[in-house]
């Protein structure tokens, strides 16, 4: 074997390796990322991946429960306002930070900050959110003791 032909087969072997744990680091971040990370079916809500944290916010044991269990259109309190989230997504190509109260598993309700781009030719949403409920229901608070005063 020649040296050049082993230069290259190390070469290889290194780029190999560098990809492999690339995407074991991409995948560890995917399942331990503290905010909720997801892949969304534009037709019909369908979630289509999702992170372990994304299922636990919205009170489901486990994101195959969760992406068996749920469509998106069901999370929302009013459905038509995920049609408006969808039009604002074809005509910006993302959205950052908007604010949506979603329904739990147990039907309580739940605050949620995300920001989302849409991949309308391969038919899906990406995006992030996390768990605003707490800081919302302080704000509204707030909000109704100033109108009182």
């Amino acid at each position: 074997m020649s040296k050049q032909y082993r230069e290259k087969d190390t070469e290889q072997k290194i780029a190999e390796s560098v990809q492999m744990k690339a995407g074991w680091d991409l995948d560890s971040i995917f399942k331990s990322a503290p905010v909720a990370l997801f892949r969304i079916s534009i037709k019909d809500g369908k979630i289509l991946d999702c992170n372990p944290q994304t299922a636990n916010m919205f009170g489901y044991e486990s994101k195959e429960e969760f992406i068996e269990s749920v469509k998106t259109p069901d999370l929302y309190y009013d459905q038509s306002l995920r049609y408006d989230l969808i039009d604002i997504l074809y005509q910006q190509d993302k959205l950052m930070n908007a604010e949506v109260r979603f329904k739990k598993k147990d039907g309580s309700g739940m605050w949620f900050r995300f920001t989302a781009k849409i991949y309308s030719e391969y038919g899906y949403i990406e995006g992030f959110g996390v768990d605003i409920t707490e800081h919302k229901n302080a704000e509204l608070a707030l909000e109704r003791s100033a109108e009182q005063f």
